[in-house]
């Protein structure tokens, strides 16, 4: 769906954990088929009772999705970032200056 939309033309976030090469594999290669520009961003909170409340406190909004609790949240296998691109760390930022950010990391 991802590519389908990048081929029209419009642009695509891919808001997701990406916690295997494998995954980021899959993003680049739509990118790269559909010749879209691709920019990378990671995300990270690296504090760690902070990145554990949000974790704890968060609601789905989607009815019937269960999310993942913080033992799993630590417990994934995850894979180490592996792509060009900045890193944004959330800890001690509001969500406007995140979003700034991030903005601005994705800018031509």
């Amino acid at each position: 769906m991802a590519e389908d939309n990048l081929r029209l033309g419009r642009d695509v976030i891919g808001d997701c954990v990406n916690d295997w090469a494998a995954a980021r594999d899959g993003w680049q290669a739509a990118g790269e088929r559909a010749g879209a520009r691709l920019v990378w961003l990671q995300v990270v909170c690296s504090d760690a009772r902070e990145h554990r409340h949000r974790v704890d406190t968060r609601a789905s909004e989607t009815p019937g999705l269960a999310l993942p609790d913080w033992a799993a949240v630590t417990a994934r296998d995850y894979h180490a970032w592996d792509r060009d691109g900045p890193t944004l760390d959330t800890a001690q930022r509001s969500l406007a200056e995140c979003v700034e950010a991030a903005l601005a990391a994705c800018a031509p």
